[in-house]
């Protein structure tokens, strides 16, 4: 009588297969945005354009003291010749702001926006996603602006016969740690402002109106002025930077800077949040 032989058939594949790991909605609109910053060549240009510039202009502002100031750098107070050397990075702040508003309007013109709301509904989601690359990216930037305009003058004024304290001293890292928040910081308005408005040109010139407040609030009374520079943002980033003096007029103390800065940040961008969940797209 024959043997059977065993079944040599092999089980079905999906009892082998490995389960798939569920990932978040977040998580992939995270990895979509990642990819998009990745692969944009306008980006691209701008993030490695930004240290370059910062560089370069630091150096070239501090080469020019004598034709600006009238005053060779070696005469300069050390405050002095330490915002000189690094005043290339207000330029790199400048093309990190540029570079928020482009990252929300160009995806307005090539309609890349209504294809990303297709993939991903939740509009708040979406927004949280992209301003959190978009902030790592910035982080990063800023942080290799502020290294390469400080070598850079720090390198010229070297030359020029200055002797600066170390980077290690406590009045270069405060200069260099408000410098530091600066550049996202400034980011964040441009980001939430383009969102807000339909026209990157408009965006551009709501953040520089910030920006210009305190030109606008030294034409008020002494008492008003102060009273008014205390609420606003660019004082409060200068106030952490060291770059007004603690009996200066908008000066804040570091820790109500920070929270300053915060509440600026928290209300433009609950004012996107808003604005972006009621456009008709």
């Amino acid at each position: 009588m024959p043997t059977q032989q065993p079944s040599r058939v092999a089980p079905h594949a999906d009892t082998m297969a490995p389960p798939r790991r569920k990932t978040s909605p977040l998580s992939q609109t995270l990895k979509s945005e990642w990819v998009k910053i990745r692969t944009w060549r306008t980006g691209r240009g701008l993030m490695l354009a930004a240290p370059l510039v910062a560089g370069l202009a630091s150096a070239a502002f501090v080469a020019s003291v004598p034709l600006t100031m009238g005053r060779s750098p070696v005469d300069l107070t050390v405050r002095q010749q330490l915002e000189v050397s690094m005043m290339g990075v207000d330029i790199a702040n400048i093309i990190t702001m540029v570079l928020a508003i482009l990252f929300v309007s160009t995806e307005r013109v090539t309609n890349t926006l209504q294809l990303s709301l297709q993939l991903t509904p939740n509009r708040a989601r979406y927004l949280a996603a992209k301003l959190c690359v978009f902030l790592l990216v910035t982080v990063g930037v800023s942080l290799v602006s502020v290294c390469f305009a400080a070598l850079c003058g720090r390198w010229v004024l070297g030359m020029m016969g200055v002797e600066l304290p170390s980077l290690a001293s406590p009045e270069v890292l405060q200069l260099l740690g408000g410098l530091l928040v600066l550049g996202p910081a400034h980011a964040v308005l441009g980001f939430a402002c383009a969102v807000t408005f339909h026209s990157g040109l408009l965006a551009f010139l709501v953040v520089f109106f910030i920006m210009c407040l305190p030109s606008l609030a030294s034409l008020l009374p002494d008492d008003l002025e102060r009273g008014v520079s205390f609420l606003l943002f660019m004082p409060a980033i200068h106030s952490l930077a060291g770059t007004i003096a603690p009996d200066g007029i908008g000066y804040t103390p570091p820790a109500l800077a920070l929270g300053v800065i915060a509440v600026w940040v928290v209300v433009l961008c609950g004012i996107a949040v808003t604005s972006f969940q009621r456009q008709d797209l």
